[in-house]
């Protein structure tokens, strides 16, 4: 059984990371420059954040508000470049957690259990015919990652070989790339775009003159796949290229499932399991309505789609928090042992 997991924004989240557009904005709007408009681009910003908590989406709407395609790259790029260190120094963090071996052996256990249960706590049947698959026919793992960051890689690959993370998005210090999904999605503006900001801000453009394979290898992913299970991201219009070719793979594949975490039915808690079931429905009339798909597709498609209820996983905050517990108390021991053994040197010296 092929099982392909596509990772987005909320693992990083997950794991601790002030990996938000927002957490990054506070820190890029007070830094200082010479261009006076990156100086602008940055006033926009501040003055409303909310706006831009999509940054791609609210980069395409501020379009127009440039003279040039120049003046728009100089504050893509500045931004992005500002982006790139951030996020570093975020990840650098979390590395630096797991290199304690208490807290990766805690990661771990939470990134085994995440994977091997998935597709519990939806309901008992589906629970039985998930499980009963994958024990007949083994399972086969692959990852789309969408975040710049390896955190998710460095975990998974020390527990399992799932071959090389696809990030279909680039990685930081290499190719990050940002931007919207294609050009019918940009604004009407008054000056031309010429390739270079086609390759700089339409995903699409750019993956197809940088890195043809890695696109090819997640095409392959999701349509080899049974199971398609994705965490902590919306796939929204941004990604919409994406979002279409599993909206094909579920339309057009039998004894398939796609299991989607919905970060608010996640958080649900207290819920008796007739209440988790209404909660799915409710959810799933709603991605299928955003799906805009024919009726006949949209009931051969309801069984098919999963949306866990009450239930989370990947919460490798939590576990670094616990492996970081045993650290401090296995120190706090040794000091305690260091203060006996030293008392006991003054007492014999007396």
């Amino acid at each position: 059984m092929n099982i392909t997991f596509l990772i987005g924004n909320g693992f990083d989240i997950n794991c601790g990371m002030k990996c938000t557009y927002r957490n990054a904005y506070k820190g890029y709007i007070n830094t200082q420059s010479n261009s006076s408009v990156i100086e602008q681009f940055k006033k926009r910003i501040g003055e409303d954040i909310d706006t831009w908590a999509d940054f791609e989406v609210a980069m395409a709407a501020d379009m127009v508000n440039y003279k040039n395609e120049g003046d728009f790259l100089v504050c893509l790029r500045d931004f992005k470049k500002y982006l790139n260190q951030y996020l570093c120094g975020e990840e650098k963090k979390i590395f630096n957690q797991l290199n304690y071996m208490q807290v990766m052996n805690a990661v771990q256990q939470e990134m085994r259990n995440s994977i091997v249960s998935f597709y519990d706590n939806v309901s008992h049947n589906l629970t039985a015919e998930i499980g009963g698959r994958i024990f007949k026919e083994g399972a086969h793992y692959e990852v789309i990652s969408f975040n710049y960051t390896s955190v998710f890689d460095k975990i998974i690959s020390s527990i399992m070989d799932v071959g090389n993370v696809i990030h279909i998005h680039g990685k930081l210090n290499d190719d990050p790339v940002l931007g919207m999904d294609n050009l019918k999605q940009l604004p009407e503006i008054s000056y031309r775009i010429s390739n270079k900001g086609k390759r700089a801000f339409i995903k699409s453009v750019f993956n197809r003159e940088f890195d043809r394979a890695r696109v090819k290898a997640a095409e392959d992913a999701i349509a080899l796949s049974d199971i398609i299970c994705v965490f902590g991201m919306s796939l929204g219009i941004s990604d919409q290229t994406w979002k279409n070719l599993i909206i094909q793979w579920l339309c057009n594949t039998q004894n398939t499932h796609l299991f989607l975490y919905n970060y608010k039915c996640s958080c649900l808690n207290n819920l008796t399991a007739d209440e988790r079931l209404d909660y799915e429905e409710d959810t799933k009339r709603d991605i299928l309505k955003a799906f805009e798909l024919e009726l006949s597709k949209i009931e051969y498609c309801e069984s098919k789609i999963h949306i866990p209820c009450g239930k989370n996983i990947f919460n490798i905050e939590n576990a670094i928090s616990q492996g970081l517990n045993k650290v401090q108390k296995e120190q706090e021991l040794l000091n305690e042992l260091a203060l006996s053994k030293s008392a006991q040197s003054v007492g014999s010296l007396g």
